[in-house]
């Protein structure tokens, strides 16, 4: 059995035994037995037993909180996601890489909105190209980023940060609120027994 398929079970084998009993202890949250980043795939299950609808408020409630308190999209709809949904890591490289894509990253804003970077940025945690499989492609993300557009296209007509704004009348730390809530669905319906 290879290293990482070994350490995902070991993971997850701890994980229902937290979740079990209704607590997470500490030892939990720094277990080495945790998937690799990106090494999640379309097998992979977490039993969470009832909690996807609480883990999806939490996500909303922290995006509108972190954006009204420290703005920058893509962070706080990262972090929110990351501070929510109990198995995204908690990669301080990836919350450093995010520092500049808000606002649309660019002066005129015309680029994707950073809610949604932020959005696309967890999902590539969870199931994104590795550098040894750099020549592999990523199907699962791919899939998950496409169902996160969907919900902005529905929502705001596109992606883009300057399309979206003016909808929002500026409000970003609502669109941080929907796309934090949005991709934590996602990943649970994805790795998880939710169903709304």
């Amino acid at each position: 059995m290879d290293e990482p398929r070994s350490n995902r079970r070991n993971f997850f084998h701890l994980l229902a035994r937290c979740a079990g009993v209704g607590l997470c202890t500490a030892a939990c949250q720094r277990a080495p037995a945790a998937p690799p980043p990106g090494g999640w795939t379309e097998r992979d299950r977490i039993p969470i037993g009832g909690k996807g609808a609480g883990i999806i408020r939490k996500a909303q409630e922290l995006g509108r909180e972190y954006h009204a308190k420290y703005g920058g999209c893509s962070q706080t709809s990262l972090a929110a996601i990351q501070d929510s949904v109990p198995f995204v890591p908690k990669d301080d490289l990836v919350f450093l890489a995010a520092t500049p894509l808000s606002g649309g990253a660019t002066r005129s804003r015309n680029a994707s909105c950073g809610a949604f970077t932020g959005g696309g940025l967890a999902i590539g945690l969870m199931c994104g190209r590795t550098r040894p499989n750099f020549a592999g492609k990523a199907p699962l993300a791919s899939k998950l980023i496409l169902e996160l557009a969907d919900r902005f296209v529905e929502t705001w007509g596109g992606v883009l940060c300057n399309d979206i704004r003016p909808k929002v009348d500026g409000k970003c730390p609502e669109v941080v609120s929907k796309a934090a809530g949005w991709t934590a669905e996602i990943l649970l319906r994805q790795f998880t027994d939710y169903k709304a």
